[in-house]
């Protein structure tokens, strides 16, 4: 934050002065904040590694993350896992990427869909984990560029983890997303 701090304000001579010398002088602070980026995203890295090996933790994760989508969000959310699913044997990666999937599409569904209701299961299917999230909102054109980066971020997530993704929208009747791991 130190670092942030600093850089914001060296930066904000901007705002008084824009000659080329304030500029040039600018510059190397641009350097500066990718390197701050870099860090901060080797901590965030860090923290959810150690945070994802813990035994029963997913588990509890994602329920208390439906919890809290239920608590503050018009949609009502549901949670279906496989109880044969061993989280202690699913890689640190794997349930990091998952998690992250879950709350962008929870975070697409909230923003737009209009639901009364999503459904998120995982299920395990021979050599891979699944993850099914379905929402009974106005659905998407699938085909359509979309502005924002939500979906393009759940798709990147999934091809890191050489794994396959389905999406299946249905216009004023529900989107859903399909999703297979291998593990």
């Amino acid at each position: 934050m130190n670092k942030l701090t600093s850089t914001r304000l060296n930066l904000s001579i901007l705002s008084d002065k824009n000659d080329p010398k304030t500029i040039k002088k600018c510059i190397s602070y641009v350097a500066d904040i990718f390197k701050i980026e870099q860090e901060i995203r080797s901590i965030t890295h860090n923290m959810n590694q150690n945070m994802f090996k813990k035994s029963n933790s997913y588990y509890k994760l994602l329920f208390d993350f439906i919890k809290e989508q239920n608590r503050v969000n018009e949609t009502n959310y549901y949670l279906e896992l496989n109880q044969e699913i061993d989280w202690v044997n699913i890689s640190s990666e794997i349930k990091m990427n998952l998690y992250r999937i879950i709350q962008e599409a929870s975070n697409n569904i909230n923003k737009h869909s209009k639901a009364k209701k999503a459904i998120i299961s995982i299920v395990l299917d021979e050599k891979n984990i699944c993850l099914s999230i379905t929402d009974n909102g106005i659905g998407f054109c699938t085909l359509k560029k979309r502005d924002g980066i939500g979906i393009q971020n759940i798709e990147q997530r999934v091809k890191k983890l050489n794994g396959t993704i389905i999406i299946r929208s249905i216009s004023n009747k529900s989107t859903t997303i399909n999703i297979s791991i291998p593990i």
